[in-house]
């Protein structure tokens, strides 16, 4: 199973996932993976753009075998919307798998 949790307000954004969702799940587990991990790239080439053009700061972006945490500090409200928009990918998955999925979208998210 895939955790995902993310927020995105107040100038911060926050994205950590872990787990793998092809874990116990071989029929429908890798095309999920392939959804999650399309977001989540999409999401840190997001933010790693931003960074390059000056609209984010403090960012982190670890991607790695079953863990990705995506991270910024941003006053870009175009950056905010499009990160929120992609994310709603994860709350789809999490609503037509949810023995696969779990996505938190809240109102503060730690990276503990």
């Amino acid at each position: 199973m895939t955790k995902i949790r993310f927020f995105a307000e107040n100038g911060k954004i926050l994205l950590i996932a872990d787990g793998h969702a092809s874990e116990g799940h071989k029929e429908d587990g890798n095309i999920i993976c392939a959804a999650e991990s399309m977001l989540i790239q999409t999401i840190a080439k997001n933010v790693i753009e931003a960074d390059d053009e000056g609209t984010a700061k403090n960012i982190q972006v670890d991607l790695l075998d079953g863990h990705a945490i995506i991270a910024c500090d941003t006053s870009d409200i175009d950056l905010i919307a499009a990160v929120k928009g992609i994310a709603k990918g994860f709350e789809l998955l999490s609503e037509c798998y949810p023995n696969i999925i779990s996505y938190n979208r809240s109102q503060k998210v730690s990276k503990q």
